[in-house]
């Protein structure tokens, strides 16, 4: 009953505020415990950690053509994050990682505004509590990779979608959304596909409009995004042959996830090293042995999808129980690695093992949000939207569990939800209800663990 009161009065700030201090405290505490691992100093290559770092390294020191490594990474953003702390503090191993730490402030709390907008006070602090405690949230924001920045900018981006309507000059604020969105898409590649989904919720949120005013918030989202989206793709279409900056990897990524030998998860492909430097040099040259002639970029990734295509094409069968594989996959509990490994760093870290809210929760949790829950506010329907899309595209890759990360800040919000319709059924005494459930939640856990 103590949430009950407390989310009827004022003090569910401090509440949120408690959330918030805690959460950031447990990613503090992580850092230290995992400073202590010989993967802290990201020195090794050829790691994802090591080759951020030295492309930041390489363009403070040596300008953006002294080394091929910067067209090994796939995200401006996270190295443009990383430059700014080289320049600032001639460091990019303890500041950047604070700074990802202190990214969680923002993070939970506009995932309890996009919660409260849609399912109420309860349900956002039931949501900022599970992203607090949620243990791949807490890894990955102790490592130097993309993610914690990358899902910022795709939460805040989420936000202000579903409040733009509140704000006055339309055209500039929605112009502000594409740019939030562009800079979570520079930030983490795989939010691309979500850029679509934004426009038409746009679209449909104000088709009733007299026009030209239906088009005026999808225009102007669009326009922003490319604001920054069509020079570093211009840039990379007019480049001379080695002078492209940043991977390439959509066609690689398709492949490995779809030929005959694939797994569901990442598979090692002969010929090519099993990391980024791989995916473009020996991917390049293995496509060029192939095709006969000299490729860009851009045609070694083409190569790579069509290849991959081939095999929808001479195997449907083949592909569509890969493709239910991969699904199995993305729903079990299990953090499949990616180079880095959640369980193995779990093992040494007290901290991370007490963040204990997990997939295994959060999926249970978010179905009961999104088949219980009565209440619908608009912008459900892009939360969901948000949530297939991404879902799907990871699918139609491959499954790690850095990959699923940008399906995580939706399920917290059903899970959320979920949570806080499970205390409302406790506290009206709707016991068949809630005894149905809690039975499909413990049904869900044990076979999302196995």
């Amino acid at each position: 009953m103590l949430v009950a009161r407390v989310a009827e009065s004022q003090r569910w700030r401090w509440v949120l505020a408690a959330i918030v201090i805690g959460g950031l405290a447990l990613r503090l505490a992580h850092l230290m415990a995992y400073s202590l691992t010989p993967e802290f100093a990201a020195d090794r290559p050829p790691s994802d950690e090591f080759l951020y770092r030295h492309v930041a390294w390489s363009l403070y020191h040596e300008g953006p053509w002294a080394t091929p490594a910067i067209g090994w990474v796939s995200s401006p953003t996270y190295v443009a994050f990383l430059l700014a702390c080289q320049a600032l503090a001639d460091d990019t191993v303890w500041l950047p990682r604070i700074l990802q730490c202190l990214l969680a402030v923002p993070q939970l709390i506009l995932l309890f505004g996009i919660a409260r907008t849609l399912f109420g006070l309860r349900a956002g602090l039931y949501c900022a509590g599970l992203a607090a405690l949620y243990g791949p949230l807490v890894f990955y924001d102790a490592l130097l990779l993309k993610a914690s920045l990358g899902l910022t900018l795709f939460i805040l981006t989420i936000w202000a979608a579903l409040h733009a309507v509140r704000w006055r000059q339309r055209a500039a604020v929605h112009a502000g959304i594409g740019i939030a969105a562009a800079l979570s898409v520079l930030s983490l590649s795989a939010s691309s596909i979500t850029l679509p989904v934004f426009a038409a919720w746009f679209w449909l949120r104000d088709r009733a409009r007299p026009a030209p005013g239906a088009w005026t918030a999808t225009i102007a989202f669009v326009l922003g995004a490319a604001l920054l989206l069509a020079p570093f793709a211009l840039r990379d279409r007019f480049a001379p042959d080695g002078q492209q900056v940043f991977a390439r990897g959509a066609g690689i990524h398709v492949y490995l996830g779809n030929h005959p030998g694939a797994t569901g998860t990442y598979t090692r492909l002969e010929g090519i090293r099993a990391n980024s430097m791989g995916h473009v040099v020996e991917a390049r040259q293995v496509a060029e042995a192939r095709t006969g002639r000299t490729l860009s970029p851009q045609e070694v990734s083409d190569f790579w999808m069509t290849e991959g295509l081939r095999f929808w094409r001479e195997s449907p069968a083949d592909a569509l129980e890969l493709l239910g594989r991969k699904a199995w996959l993305f729903l079990r509990a299990a953090e499949i690695p990616n180079g880095e490994d959640f369980h193995r760093v779990r093992e040494s870290s007290l901290p991370l093992k007490t963040a204990v809210a997990g997939w295994w929760l959060v999926l249970p949790l978010a179905l009961v949000g999104l088949v219980a829950v009565r209440r619908r506010e608009a912008g459900f329907g892009l939360l969901v939207a948000l949530l297939v899309v991404v879902s799907v595209a990871v699918c139609l890759v491959f499954v790690t569990g850095r990959y699923r990360l940008p399906a995580v800040p939706m399920l917290l919000v059903l899970a959320g939800a979920g949570a806080g319709w499970l205390h409302d059924a406790w506290a009206t005494r709707r016991w068949p209800a809630l005894l149905v459930a809690l039975a499909a939640l413990i049904v869900l856990t044990g076979l999302l663990s196995l």
